[in-house]
């Protein structure tokens, strides 16, 4: 049998070579082509910019919150769907001063909330207790508190406040029986501590003490039998007549002493 040519060899071995290359590449080929993949992702994405373009977001949204700008390129693709970004609605605060301001928000719906305040004027005597945060004050001035209202924002309380002082005064008096104290009009005949409340001119109170002593008036009364006269030791005068006679000096405390005698006169002969 003649021995085949090197070229028939070749050309067989390049024929196994082939249909062997081409049984792998069949086992590996994908179910879906790439322009079939392609196809599906161009449908997901068109649907998506469809959706966006025709939802309105509001402001608490998560949507509403992604700056879709920055997307803008990535979402402008060859199917030239005329989507763009600017046609997306969003509502919420657009107020740069208010502070829920939502800068993605593109069309204003009243929901912008803002800071408040009050301010309130009291005048009080010696300390002030301010409602809003109780704190006791006892000087003047301006007193702030801040706070959040209901919106979220902040609240300043603002206390324009003016301490008036009670005022007091004491005196000390001592008298004989009783003592009428110009202050009250009053007339106490014990001692004692005695105190009146009134209204100064700042419209506080004004509280006067009176610490009083009061002292007692004395007397004394005798009664004589003489013949003629009768020289009373007392006052070393000499009575002739039968009668009451008095004497009036000063205690110990300072009041008045009062003496008094009966003398009966009998006469001689």
């Amino acid at each position: 049998m003649p021995q085949p040519s090197i070229n028939f060899s070749k050309n067989v071995m390049d024929a196994i070579y082939a249909i062997e290359t081409a049984k792998e590449l069949k086992k590996n080929q994908p179910l879906i082509s790439k322009k079939v993949w392609l196809l599906f992702v161009g449908l997901i994405v068109a649907s998506t910019i469809f959706l966006i373009r025709n939802t309105t977001f509001t402001e608490n949204s998560l949507l509403s919150k992604i700056d879709l700008s920055k997307y803008t390129n990535a979402l402008s693709f060859d199917m030239s769907l005329g989507f763009s970004v600017s046609n997306v609605t969003i509502y919420g605060c657009t107020d740069p001063s208010a502070c829920n301001y939502n800068s993605n928000a593109t069309v204003n719906d009243g929901s912008c909330a803002y800071p408040t305040s009050n301010s309130s004027t009291q005048t009080a005597c010696d300390s002030y207790t301010w409602s809003v945060n109780g704190t006791t004050y006892s000087t003047s001035g301006t007193f702030t508190d801040v706070s959040t209202n209901p919106a979220g924002c902040t609240h300043t309380e603002t206390l324009n406040l003016t301490i008036n002082s009670s005022t007091s005064n004491s005196t000390t008096q001592t008298a004989c029986d009783s003592y009428t104290w110009s202050v009250n009009g009053t007339a106490y005949s014990t001692s004692g501590t005695y105190t009146d409340v009134s209204t100064n001119a700042n419209g506080c109170d004004h509280t006067e003490t009176l610490n009083l002593i009061i002292n007692s008036s004395t007397s004394n009364s005798t009664t004589a039998t003489a013949c003629d006269s009768y020289t009373w030791s007392v006052d070393g005068n000499t009575y002739t007549t039968s009668g009451t006679y008095t004497d009036v000096s000063t205690n110990a405390a300072g009041c008045t002493h009062t003496e008094t005698i009966n003398i009966t006169m009998n006469n001689s002969s």
